[in-house]
């Protein structure tokens, strides 16, 4: 009703006290590994695919996400952030090859 959707980008996420960020794996509890899994990866897929949705109808948008190191050179103590960051970027290079040709661009920066 409002218009349409030309960008989408979620930058939430849990406080680094929450996931016991530092902790090593053995001592880290299932809970406090799956925090963010069930923030960041999960705003991130619903987010995304509600925007996506509204950007295939009208055959535009951009679609950014935002990532960090642990998701791809895994640092101590970063277990259950670097998991979620990971799976984060699987889903956008998932979306990026499946809504790319209806002109919808899944973007993210890259570190190095």
């Amino acid at each position: 009703q409002a218009g349409g959707i030309d960008i989408e980008f979620n930058a939430t996420g849990p406080r680094i006290s929450e996931f016991g960020h530092g902790k090593p794996i053995l001592e880290l509890a299932v809970e406090e590994f799956m925090v963010p899994v069930d923030t960041v990866l999960r705003s991130q897929f619903i987010t995304a695919r509600a925007a996506a949705r509204q950007m295939l109808e009208q055959g535009s948008g951009v679609i950014i996400f935002l990532t960090a190191v642990p998701a791809r050179a895994p640092l101590p103590g970063s277990s259950g952030i670097g998991a979620a960051y990971g799976a984060v970027e699987n889903v956008m290079r998932t979306m990026a090859i499946e809504l790319g040709p209806a002109g919808v661009r899944v973007v993210w920066p890259q570190h190095r």
